[in-house]
């Protein structure tokens, strides 16, 4: 899994590293921030982690600034603070774990193992088909409503959805394309597998508009446009698994 820690003291960010290499060696920490804003930059301008590992104080605001402060979180919060205030706020913000500095190894692996589970369910619920929105497309279609009015667009028509901040633009068959004002999250709850599945913070796909798989760190789908769309690699082995049932990343 890869993650991200958000701590303004150097010395914590040490010890958790340690911590992780030690209880946790799958883990792999794609970078360090020490402030709200670096953490800001950051998380919105690269693919989403697997957890967010959040110290509440921080030099230029909170933890919680953070989280009020992005569009979307696509990420899994463990608080790892000095204070123990703070945790009935954490839940609002459906923390996966609360850790109070100092922090123990055993308490920190099972956090982790959390994350771990929880991210197994999800993918085999997903393969499985289950857990489909209750106000989903019906009859093959979706309703999508754009400055014009409300269009009903056939969901074989859709080849990707692609993140535009607080919006979404739906790319369809024969050049089509339509802004809605709706952020791409709010989507992915109605477009599911195993018709559509996420790739990246920026893209839905609709796996029937899939002509090829580039390989890579996370690699690139080839659609039936010909516009090539990167793979996420937090979201790499969900695509492959549907695409190529019993496929293993290596």
């Amino acid at each position: 899994m890869n993650v991200v820690i958000i701590d303004d003291e150097q010395s914590a960010r040490t010890t958790l590293r340690k911590l992780l290499s030690i209880h946790c060696p799958d883990v792999v920490i794609d970078h360090e921030c020490d402030s709200v804003n670096a953490a800001f930059e950051y998380l919105s301008n690269h693919d989403s982690p697997d957890i967010v590992f959040l110290d509440v104080h921080l030099n230029d605001g909170d933890g919680f600034d953070l989280l009020q402060r992005l569009s979307q979180i696509d990420f899994e919060i463990i608080f790892t603070t000095g204070y123990n205030n703070y945790a009935i706020k954490a839940i609002k913000y459906a923390a996966i774990d609360y850790l109070v500095k100092p922090l123990v190894g055993d308490e920190l692996k099972d956090a982790v193992v959390k994350v771990s589970k929880k991210k197994g369910e999800q993918l085999r619920a997903l393969v499985r088909g289950d857990n489909r929105h209750p106000q989903g497309p019906m009859n093959g279609r979706i309703a999508i409503a754009d400055s014009h009015g409300l269009q009903i667009i056939a969901l074989t028509r859709i080849l990707y959805c692609k993140a535009e901040g607080n919006y979404t633009s739906f790319i369809l068959t024969n050049d089509q394309k339509i802004l809605v004002s709706k952020n791409l999250k709010e989507f992915e709850t109605i477009l599911q597998l195993p018709q559509f599945v996420r790739i990246h913070n920026s893209y839905l796909i609709n796996i029937e508009h899939v002509k090829s798989y580039v390989k890579g760190r996370g690699g690139q789908v080839q659609m039936s446009n010909n516009d090539y769309l990167d793979v996420a690699r937090n979201r790499k082995q969900l695509f492959l698994e549907v695409v190529m049932p019993g496929y293993s990343v290596v």
